[in-house]
């Protein structure tokens, strides 16, 4: 006797006996005739028995299938008992969960996507990382962050990556720079004069930087660089003390702009955007908790 039956002949077995024929029960599971034939037919194959006898239209039980389906009803529940019983887990969800963000999705946008996802799923008890794109990629690689948030794509093939929102990045100046109110924003030779305050080298936000520049014929070494800051909130702090100007997300200088602390200006001919990635482990198995906020995450952008 083989045993590689599948469920589903099982379950169109159960359904041939419940209506007596196999084109009703076929109609009922959307099938055609003929399938559900051939997979009782595979099914009794598969059990080195008869199980079904045909006396014109109508079907019966053969003494192996009165047997058999018995069993083939309780491997039905059990099927049905497990789906409620993983549903109410997934509605029940419990658990650690760690969360990696990049300097501007960390700081700006994740707080507050965690904050209502917590109330959602009340028992599960988030750690939120933050550090720039490069640390966040290797965090999620290494299994010490289970899913990241990001401003520069990895390429790294270890990494499922999807895409999320669009950032947009700008010029940023205290309100009393000279330039401040320049009609039609400044020219590229203008600008690269600034004195600038860089992000380090790991930032999605420096990396933008660069490949916008880079168009342009202008590498990041030609810049009037006078330091270089490991985080976006250093920057603005510069910034605020009138060292210098700056890259940045508008997103965070959201209350700068409204407070009249900050202005952006335009660069002629250069657009700085990017995207936000969502990053997971390819070959992990995501617990419960991080599909939670996977499908959470996702449901809310």
């Amino acid at each position: 006797m083989k045993t590689d039956f599948d469920l589903k002949e099982v379950e169109i077995f159960c359904n041939v006996v419940q209506f007596s024929s196999f084109s009703e029960a076929a109609r009922a599971m959307s099938l055609t005739q003929p399938t559900a034939s051939a997979q009782v037919a595979s099914l009794e194959r598969s059990l080195g028995v008869k199980l079904l006898d045909r006396k014109g239209r109508k079907v019966f039980l053969t003494a192996e299938g009165k047997i058999f389906l018995g069993y083939a009803r309780e491997m039905l529940a059990l099927r049905e008992k497990a789906k409620r019983a993983l549903h109410n887990l997934t509605d029940h969800v419990q658990g650690q969960l760690v969360i990696g963000g990049s300097t501007i999705p960390g700081t700006y946008i994740l707080p507050s996507l965690i904050g209502r996802f917590k109330n959602r799923y009340p028992e599960i008890q988030v750690t939120s990382m933050i550090g720039d794109s490069r640390t966040i990629s290797n965090e999620v690689k290494k299994d010490l962050v289970e899913v990241g948030v990001v401003g520069s794509r990895p390429a790294d093939r270890a990494l499922e990556v999807e895409k999320l929102w669009e950032d947009e990045l700008a010029l940023v100046v205290r309100s009393d720079h000279a330039r401040a109110n320049a009609r039609g924003g400044l020219s590229l030779k203008r600008a690269i004069e600034e004195p600038f305050i860089l992000r380090d080298k790991g930032s999605g936000t420096r990396q933008v930087m660069e490949r916008v520049f880079k168009t342009k014929g202008v590498r990041i070494s030609s810049l009037n660089a006078v330091c270089q800051l490991g985080s976006t909130e250093a920057v603005k702090q510069g910034i605020k003390e009138g060292l210098g100007v700056s890259i940045l997300s508008t997103r965070a200088i959201r209350e700068e702009i409204a407070s009249g602390q900050f202005r952006t200006i335009p660069i002629r001919g250069l657009e700085f955007t990017r995207f936000f990635y969502l990053i997971t482990h390819s070959s992990r198995t995501q617990s419960l908790a991080c599909q939670a906020f996977l499908t959470f995450l996702m449901t809310s952008r």
